[in-house]
């Protein structure tokens, strides 16, 4: 498996690589500092909201959540609810342009 992902890292190949862990390798669970403040850009419709999740359920204390107009985004009032009852903020922070 190791080898497999330095050579994705090189790019010494071409195309795709499917990678199938045998039952002796092992998976490295990240751990996380809880008193760390995370940041989670964008994607809140999809993986930004399972990444929040995650790092909820592994009691990180702080996140910030930024992205295009995050105050008035449907599912963050749930995500932060469902933080505040784990014992988590959830900051939204709004990224904007200047025109």
């Amino acid at each position: 498996m190791e080898a497999a992902m330095r050579l994705v890292q090189l790019s010494g190949h071409m195309g795709k690589i499917f990678l199938v862990p045998a039952e002796q390798d092992l998976v490295k669970l990240a751990q996380l500092d809880e008193n760390s403040t995370f940041l989670v850009a964008g994607n809140i419709d999809s993986i930004g909201s399972s990444i929040v999740h995650w790092i909820v359920e592994r009691r990180a204390k702080n996140i910030v959540l930024c992205s295009c107009g995050v105050e008035s985004h449907p599912t963050v009032l749930t995500r932060i609810q469902f933080a505040a009852d784990k014992g988590c903020t959830i900051l939204p922070a709004t990224v904007t342009f200047p025109a």
